[in-house]
């Protein structure tokens, strides 16, 4: 069976430089001045639109049980990544009404999803001039890398009133390598069993994606260890760099016992093989990593 790791730590160095530099992330109270509670929703955190192939991208939005929900109320923001001569800004739209979604299903008897679908036509229609005078193009292939459009969301109660709420979907451009992947991870132990290299310590499949970082780089989950995150860059010649946060030891490109397994990147299948290593009490933990393209997703 393949374990799925769902990756929710999105294109955090954007988003860390982002809430750096502006408040229009920070967020509101979910009740109303007249503290009306309820009306609580929750929505798709993180998505990802890859310009050449994708034509569109479908958006949860969960109404929590409670007080009756008529319609949920989207605005829409871009934000745009400036990169002059090294030194990166932000420019970001005012927020703007993009649609309000009709709530059919009865949420006071029961919670409730409603899905949308956001083709990049209609989520670019409307959005004003940035600040620095950068428009969001109508073809989805002449956006940059790395800008995002964030969604928001007001809930309408039945009586009228409305709720603001905390979630935000962030629908980010993607790069050429972004996506969902088959892990093949085969993981050699010096104490815990098997002998290198013929027969590892564990051998599994998992699925995983790929998050934009920028343009060549991607974030995801680090070999099978779903609290650390590995950063992979792929680099001109198609060779890999990367780096490895929040895990314990200091991981090494390679396997330490041969010097043929390098990490690279194959452009006509669009597999990346990733080696690394770590040094810990009883020797050298190594991975040989296959990262798969999975069709259709």
């Amino acid at each position: 069976m393949i374990k799925i790791f769902k990756f929710s730590i999105i294109f955090t160095l954007n988003i860390v430089f982002v809430l750096g530099l502006t408040s229009c992330l920070e967020s509101v109270d979910l009740m109303t001045e007249n503290v009306k509670t309820g009306g609580l929703i929750d929505a798709t955190y993180a998505l990802q639109y890859k310009p050449a192939s994708t034509e569109s991208v479908d958006v949860d939005i969960l109404i929590y049980k409670g007080p009756k929900v008529k319609s949920v109320k989207v605005f829409k923001r871009f934000t745009h990544f400036i990169d002059d001569g090294g030194s990166v800004s932000v420019s970001e739209s005012e927020d703007v009404l993009h649609k309000t979604v009709a709530v059919v299903d009865d949420n006071s008897i029961d919670t409730t999803i409603v899905t949308e679908t956001f083709p990049w036509l209609n989520l670019a229609a409307g959005i004003p001039q940035l600040p620095d005078g950068y428009n969001v193009p109508e073809d989805p292939t002449s956006a940059s890398i790395g800008d995002y459009f964030t969604l928001s969301y007001v809930s309408v109660l039945e009586d009228g009133s409305e709720v603001v709420c905390l979630p935000k979907t962030y629908i980010v451009v993607a790069n050429f390598f972004a996506g969902n992947y088959n892990s093949h991870v085969v993981y050699f132990h010096p104490t815990l069993g098997g002998v290198y290299p013929l027969e590892p310590f564990r051998e599994e499949d998992f699925a995983k994606e790929l998050f934009t970082l920028s343009n060549f780089e991607c974030s995801t989950v680090f070999a099978l260890f779903e609290d650390s995150q590995i950063d992979i860059n792929i680099n001109g010649d198609n060779s890999i760099s990367f780096s490895v946060q929040n895990f314990t030891y200091i991981v090494n490109e390679g396997d330490p016992y041969d010097v043929s397994k390098v990490s690279h990147y194959d452009p006509v299948d669009n597999v990346l093989y990733l080696y690394y290593h770590y040094d810990a009490p009883g020797g050298y933990r190594i991975f040989w990593e296959t990262l798969t393209p999975i069709v259709g997703k």
